[in-house]
């Protein structure tokens, strides 16, 4: 199925695209927060101000049946535990752990904000209104379904869980997602067209040129993500100059804290193919050998804390042998 994408009508100035003023960007007629608070607003109908659980890696495996237009993910939480291993924090990631393994749409994908518990967000009113595109989000978040779940026990005896989950509507979610991220471009993008020097840059790497093709980019549409060929494009307008800035900016990110670090750089290692052609970059996560997109994300910076198995068991959240990965889950490299 083909992505639909955000297209204007009728050309005008940026801040007055009626897209942009539906959605509440500042200085574009409507609205009173830019996107990615708006974005918060929603995920804050969703999850608390940080994750209620860690693990020590997880591992994301993403296919897209283009027929059906439905994402699935099996989703693998290795060496579950809490923040601190005692107390409140303790409690709270038993429980939630808890609901995952039982089933519950609850779902946690690499860190805060995207902790989505799904139950508790339509049974609690949001705090602030939904806009349009906060609504139509929740619409097509509320639509998940899981299909399986369960406890393992690691190579490493620490407990893990896993889940699979399905997401319809997929290209609509990919269609929302791209619009989000030209919103969040919109106001430097139309500062920068007016020559304003305060107005801040979508990026500190982009250049003259790159910011002006963002603007191109937000005005008509195109798409940042793409679903294609069985895997995931991410493409961003930039020059070969700023394309290096980007790449001398993540080993300096890396060398300095490599910890904070480790997660972004193990989603490079599963990039597929980079190209820089026209002014474009592109990102392109493709598919393994058997189809499907393996994400992995080791979070060393979330220091380990015991407790949570023996809380389970005392709560009878978890009785007998723990077992294995099911075998299907094992992604290897």
């Amino acid at each position: 199925m083909p992505v639909p994408v955000l297209r204007p009508t009728v050309p005008r100035p940026l801040h007055d695209t009626p897209d942009l003023q539906r959605c509440g960007v500042p200085g574009t007629g409507t609205g009173t927060g830019g996107a990615v608070r708006r974005l918060l607003v929603l995920l804050a109908t969703c999850c608390a101000g940080c994750t209620s659980f860690q693990f020590t890696q997880q591992d994301v495996f993403l296919t897209h049946d283009a027929a059906a237009d439905v994402l699935e993910l099996a989703i693998v939480y290795h060496g579950v535990h809490a923040r601190r291993g005692e107390g409140d924090a303790l409690e709270a990631a038993a429980r939630s752990v808890r609901r995952i393994a039982s089933g519950e749409r609850y779902v946690l994908l690499f860190g805060w904000p995207f902790e989505l518990d799904i139950e508790t967000a339509r049974a609690e009113p949001a705090s602030e209104p939904l806009g349009p595109c906060e609504q139509r989000a929740w619409d097509l978040l509320a639509a998940l379904e899981v299909a399986q779940a369960g406890f393992f026990a690691g190579a490493d005896e620490r407990l893990g869980v896993w889940q699979r989950v399905r997401l319809p509507r997929a290209g609509e979610l990919v269609a929302l997602v791209n619009e989000w991220i030209a919103l969040g471009m919109a106001e430097p993008a139309a500062g920068f067209a007016r020559g304003d020097p305060r107005s801040p840059s979508p990026s500190p790497v982009l250049d003259d040129a790159s910011r002006r093709r963002c603007l191109e980019w937000v005005r008509d549409g195109t798409p940042w993500i793409l679903l294609r060929d069985g895997g995931l494009e991410v493409r961003c307008p930039m020059s070969p100059a700023a394309a290096a800035r980007w790449l001398a900016s993540i080993v300096s990110e890396a060398a300095e804290r490599p910890d904070e670090a480790q997660p972004f750089r193990a989603l490079l290692e599963s990039l597929t193919e980079i190209e820089l052609e026209g002014g474009v970059l592109a990102l392109f996560f493709g598919p393994r050998a058997g189809g499907g997109v393996l994400l992995r994300i080791p979070r060393a910076d979330w220091e380990w804390a015991p407790g949570i198995e023996a809380l389970l068991r005392r709560d009878g959240g978890l009785e007998g042998r723990v077992p294995e990965l099911p075998a299907q889950l094992v992604l290897g490299d």
